[in-house]
């Protein structure tokens, strides 16, 4: 399964701005560009593009070295780890 960390950085707090999105996976980012399907991450690909299509939401998808999202890697591991604690108790 493809495991990546997807970082929003937007400027203004109202859905109708510009929103970035990057990725240190290229193979993510390349697939959203292209629009091309990935069997291991078609769930999150189709959610993508309809948020994509969304005329409130004006997103751009960029790649950045996994260096420069290490931050938003941790915070991403964390809040995986918290929810995965969840779904067990219940």
């Amino acid at each position: 399964m493809l495991k990546t960390t997807v970082t929003i950085v937007t400027g203004a707090h109202d859905l109708s701005s510009s929103i970035r999105v990057e990725s240190d996976s290229s193979l993510l980012i390349n697939a959203i560009k292209r629009k091309e399907p990935l069997s291991e991450i078609h769930g999150v690909l189709s959610d993508i593009a309809m948020l994509s299509s969304h005329p409130s939401f004006n997103l751009s998808f960029h790649w950045i070295p996994r260096i420069q999202n290490v931050v938003a890697d941790s915070l991403a591991k964390e809040a995986l780890s918290m929810v995965e604690g969840v779904m067990t108790l219940t």
